[in-house]
């Protein structure tokens, strides 16, 4: 009986110590993920791509009909819902001179765009302009790289009652009210040449 317990127990110590001992992966699973899955809906409302950190309040997507469109209106800084909405955008655009206006919406590259639920970017194909897009901890960053030549700008945008303004600074303050609450989003800007 003893030399059956012995042998189980050294069976059993090197099955853990096999277990211990094998390389874990600490990659994520999180290049498995394909967020536009649902993107395309030809009966049902389109679900949108969101890239955000789990249970935050920033969720950015590329605004735009659905998965098939070739242009984004905007990206946006969060949602109220699947169907209610967005809160919140900002689109880059390049200027060729003070007569000029840049379209609604940008025209993009499936191909160039880089779509994962922590991560994003995308290139604009007529303004040459670069998006990156990360999130954080209530909060999200955005890195947008333009042409050399033209005047860069922002445009901010709103969807429901609300208004934009500047903070101070390099800052600018956004409110937006939806369904009788009201949501707030600032922002910092730092200037890279």
């Amino acid at each position: 009986m003893k030399a059956r317990i012995n042998i189980l127990f050294a069976c059993t110590l090197s099955l853990l110590m096999t277990a211990c001992s094998s390389n874990i992966d600490n990659e994520s699973n999180i290049k498995y993920v394909d967020p536009n899955i649902g993107a395309v809906g030809y009966l049902l409302h389109p679900m949108r791509p969101n890239i955000q950190l789990p249970n935050q309040p920033v969720r950015m997507h590329p605004y735009r009909k659905d998965y098939l469109d070739d242009q984004i209106a905007f990206f946006t800084l969060s949602m109220v819902s699947h169907r209610e909405g967005e809160l919140f955008g900002v689109l880059p655009g390049v200027l060729k001179d003070e007569n000029d206006t840049w379209s609604v919406k940008q025209t993009y590259d499936h191909d160039l765009e880089i779509l994962r639920p922590d991560y994003y970017a995308s290139y604009f194909v007529n303004s040459e302009i670069r998006t990156e897009y990360v999130p954080g901890k209530k909060s999200g960053f955005f890195r947008f790289t333009f042409p050399s030549e033209g005047d860069k700008k922002l445009k901010f945008h709103v969807n429901h009652d609300g208004s934009w303004k500047g903070g101070g600074g390099n800052s600018i303050i956004g409110t937006e009210e939806f369904g009788g609450m009201k949501a707030y989003v600032y922002g910092d800007f730092l200037y890279k040449r």
